[in-house]
């Protein structure tokens, strides 16, 4: 930190310098075009103080498990504020409405742990987990979904006939095996910054789909 208030003093001396220098010698204002513009250059791209941004970043997590623990309502917040996460306390209150919700119906009060460690999911998922026997898909995708959930797949419903699955697809096979129709195309989407390349599994005719990454 003291690194870091160096920097802008340094930077505040050079400004101050030179707008008193040009007001001392009567210079016009135009002299200082040259030279304010890289030193706020330099005060906007400060070189990072190697590791400051780490420690700030602990000492909130420290400060914040302290503030958890003054309530004991909030200690089973800790480990995930511990993992790094600064949980607020909005968002705190968000999650202890959810763990009511499930806590109020028997075959979702196992998910619990997973609201409580920073995951969201939704009543969907939970009863679509739950029973073996639900399919998203259209009619033409049925037969696939209903193999997949079978075979032990790792299935999620997407909001609509859609549904993401942590296995691949393998196109080829799947086709032959379930005798999909033409209505079936098989595409991959490119990844983004923002996550991986997908397949996808699309019925043109019914606008549902299987995506997996």
């Amino acid at each position: 930190m003291g690194l870091r208030v160096l920097q802008l003093c340094a930077v505040t001396l050079y400004l101050v310098g030179a707008i008193g220098a040009v007001a001392y010698f009567g210079y016009s204002p135009f002299w200082l075009i040259p030279v304010l513009a890289p030193a706020l250059y330099y005060l906007f791209t400060l070189p990072e103080v190697p590791g400051y941004g780490a420690k700030v970043h602990q000492k909130r997590i420290k400060k914040r498990v302290l503030e958890l623990k003054k309530d004991a309502s909030n200690v089973v917040f800790v480990p995930l504020v511990e993992r790094g996460y600064l949980i607020s306390d909005a968002e705190i209150a968000q999650r202890k409405r959810r763990i009511a919700e499930l806590e109020a119906v028997p075959h979702r009060r196992k998910y619990i742990p997973r609201i409580i460690a920073g995951e969201n999911i939704s009543d969907d998922e939970i009863d679509y987990r739950e029973d073996p026997s639900k399919l998203r898909l259209c009619l033409h995708l049925q037969p696939l979904e209903q193999a997949l959930r079978a075979s032990g797949a790792s299935l999620r419903p997407y909001p609509g006939a859609a549904v993401f699955s942590a296995s691949p697809i393998e196109w080829p096979a799947f086709r032959e095996r379930f005798a999909l129709p033409e209505t079936i195309i098989y595409e991959q989407v490119p990844g983004d910054r923002f996550g991986p390349d997908t397949q996808r599994l699309t019925c043109t005719l019914c606008s549902s789909w299987l995506e997996s990454a």
